[in-house]
């Protein structure tokens, strides 16, 4: 069900009076307000005495059916619903309808009713996988197609062929001229997939930043560069073949034209050359300023820091025979330093999932293994590499619990021996609490984001471990996913000692540490989460 729905009713409410349209009537605004405060009861009593009185009021049958469904009265809500929509076909009336029947066990219907949601303007904000009203639809082939729906309904750059055309720039880079290192570029995806963002140093310390994006109003790439000494570029251009080429003209202050040809050419041993020409006679000849050759960082490549920070791609077994694929990154402090498990949500990976997380953890000092488990996708834009070698063999989410406790010994076996804590996100949130309680004398601490309980999650859920947990724990949600049961699911882990944090801002499992999918400051998020650490491991 979506959840934020009774609070973006009360602001429509708001904005019908500012805009001078009827007001609601009263019981409609107070029965609003309860829903928000969860009183879901009182609000029930007040709506349905406005129903009986005003049955063609679509709202108050429409929060009625909000207040039964919170209450866990799925047939009520859907009854009320069903009147609801016969007044307003509405998409978030038709979602909350297939949230109901998922409660009820009704996947066809359930399918259904997502689908002409989906069709009708929900998969703009619909996040199947942050819903656990449909976690008993996870299991079926036709959830994937809906999340597969969802996701190219919100990222159309993503399986636009014209807006990867540049990906084969993407990466992190040493750059060289003559056979000489002048400089270092990472080259990542942003916002939705549809920029690429540059990321230049130099050896001299300059700097550089640009914005890679293709326009599909004027068919063309667009590149805006920002360099440390004030430089501005806008250039433009389109691929051909194997080469991104692009142009500008610009204009000194003696008003001297300079013309410049861009390009950037994918060559055959998987590096990049990187050329720039000008011409001042207008385009008749033209001087190469810069020729370089991009090659990409590999493990053990470089000396120091850099050298042990660089990911080392790692395959090791679980003991039921899968074959798991992740990435080692070693502190500069050495083995001995604490150690952080990585694990991915639902349809995800590691790489893609934690991109902007590791980065933070390495800073404070930190070991990272971070490992793709046997079920997951290409959610975040990479590939899980672990699902990718086992073709068409399918795992629950359950099943994945042999993979952390594999990832463990992994570590241990590898050399590293400081305090280890293990960080999960969503269903692998609910399997770190399996992996505290069998091998609590082995960990530090778990993190936990937007634990998992419903449906696939039913013989794995964290209430059946929590017991036997004895470690240090952080469990956190955003805002956006408090209702009924994860309240209650947060008192019960409090009641247990546990710590637990609400990110008002936030989003689903570990990324709502990630600024650009949370559309926001994630400062104070990170700061809950970096403080647990320390304390989990001084004590640990």
């Amino acid at each position: 069900m979506i959840r934020n729905f009774a609070i973006s009713f009360l602001i429509c409410l708001l904005s019908a009076v500012v805009f001078s349209q009827p007001p609601q009537p009263a019981e409609i605004q107070a029965a609003g307000k309860l829903i928000q405060e969860k009183k879901y009861s009182e609000a029930e009593t007040i709506l349905s005495d406005f129903v009986s009185k005003n049955p063609k009021n679509g709202r108050g049958w429409y929060l009625l059916a909000s207040a039964r469904h919170y209450k866990g009265n799925y047939q009520g809500a859907i009854d009320a619903l069903e009147k609801s929509l016969a007044i307003n076909q509405s998409w978030p009336a038709m979602y909350n309808m297939a949230a109901a029947l998922a409660r009820m066990g009704s996947n066809k219907k359930a399918f259904e009713w997502l689908e002409k949601s989906l069709n009708a303007g929900g998969a703009f904000v619909a996040n199947l996988d942050a819903d656990d009203d449909f976690a008993g639809l996870r299991s079926e082939t036709d959830y994937k197609r809906m999340g597969e729906v969802i996701d190219r309904r919100k990222n159309p750059c993503k399986y636009s062929e014209k807006a990867r055309e540049f990906d084969f720039w993407l990466g992190d880079w040493d750059v060289f001229v003559n056979g000489r290192k002048v400089g270092e570029n990472l080259i990542e995806r942003g916002v939705n997939h549809c920029i690429l963002v540059e990321n230049w140093k130099n050896t001299t310390g300059g700097t550089g930043k640009s914005i890679n994006v293709y326009d599909a109003s004027v068919d063309k790439w667009k590149q805006f560069y920002v360099g440390s000494q004030g430089s501005v570029f806008l250039f433009e251009g389109n691929r051909e073949g194997n080469k991104m080429l692009f142009k500008a003209v610009t204009v000194d202050q003696q008003g001297s034209k300079t013309h410049h040809d861009f390009q950037f050419h994918k060559l055959d041993d998987g590096t990049v050359r990187q050329k720039w020409d000008t011409s001042t006679d207008g385009g008749k000849t033209y001087t190469t300023i810069w020729d370089s050759i991009y090659k990409r960082k590999e493990s053990g490549v470089g000396s120091g820091e850099s050298e042990k920070q660089a990911p080392k791609e790692v395959s090791f077994e679980s003991k039921d025979g899968v074959k798991l694929f992740g990435d080692v990154y070693e502190s500069h402090n050495g083995k001995s330093a604490p150690l952080v498990l990585l694990f991915h949500q639902g349809g995800g990976d590691v790489r893609g999932e934690y991109a902007t997380h590791i980065p933070k953890l390495l800073e404070k000092g930190y070991n990272v293994i971070a490992v793709d488990l046997r079920t997951g996708g290409d959610r975040f834009g990479s590939v899980n590499r672990t699902v990718a070698k086992l073709g068409d063999k399918k795992y629950g989410y359950c099943d994945a619990y042999p993979d952390l406790e594999a990832s463990l010994q992994f570590a241990r076996k590898q050399g590293f021996t400081g305090k280890t804590a293990a960080w999960g996100s969503s269903f692998s949130a609910a399997l770190v609490f399996q992996l505290a309680a069998n091998h609590g004398d082995k960990l530090a601490g778990i993190l936990a984001f937007s634990p998992a309980s419903g449906g696939p999650m039913a013989a794995c859920k964290p209430d059946l471990y929590t017991p036997n947990v004895k470690i240090p724990v952080l469990a956190l949600r955003p805002g956006r996913e408090i209702n009924e049961n994860t309240t209650a699911q947060l008192k019960r882990f409090r009641d247990q000692g546990f710590e637990t944090y609400v990110a008002q801002n936030g989003v689903h499992g570990s990324s709502m540490l990630n600024s650009e999918r949370v559309k926001g400051d994630v400062s104070d998020h990170w700061m809950v989460v970096l403080t647990f650490l320390e304390k989990a491991f001084k004590a640990g």
